[in-house]
């Protein structure tokens, strides 16, 4: 039976609030099994922007590879909304990653753009359901788990609610 090859490391690492909402590190390191070829050191600068929003950018040098990275993110917080993230890495090749994504009142839409090296990945989501009921169709959001249709005839100001919120008709 082969025994695997184990890595020691040993690395250190500081980190200070340079304000309320942001931060600075630096961690540097080395593989002590091969002190001259697992160098590494990073510096990754983080801020957090009101309404959960927050960028970071990153420099990162191992084993003679230099790596930038850009991050920029904003998730949807509520049921609706847009939100998005995106991070851009300038290695040996430039990467992205791109999501953007928008939750509406009748369906979730999702665009989704990644490079890696030589690959170009592209994707649109659109998420929704249509019920119909007396020969009526009616669009909603994504239906997960089950859907209810509850005829009132003449009943007038029913509150429908969906997901303990009031919806809007």
């Amino acid at each position: 039976m082969q025994k695997g090859n184990r890595s020691n490391i040993l690395s250190s690492t500081y980190q200070r609030n340079i304000t309320k909402k942001g931060f600075l590190s630096f961690t540097i390191g080395t593989n002590l099994n091969s002190k001259r070829k697992n160098n590494f050191a990073y510096i990754p600068f983080n801020l957090n922007l009101d309404s959960n929003k927050s960028i970071s950018v990153t420099d990162l040098y191992q084993n003679k590879y230099h790596t930038k990275q850009l991050g920029i993110s904003s998730p949807i917080t509520s049921n609706m909304g847009w939100g998005y993230n995106a991070n851009l890495i300038k290695a040996k090749a430039t990467n992205y990653n791109v999501q953007v994504n928008r939750n509406g009142k009748n369906n979730d839409i999702g665009v989704y753009l990644q490079k890696n090296d030589t690959e170009i990945m592209k994707q649109f989501n659109i998420k929704g359901g249509i019920f119909s009921i007396d020969k009526s169709y009616y669009e909603t959001r994504p239906i997960n788990g089950g859907l209810a249709l509850i005829k009132v005839n003449s009943l007038k100001n029913v509150g429908v609610y969906n997901n303990n919120l009031l919806a809007s008709g």
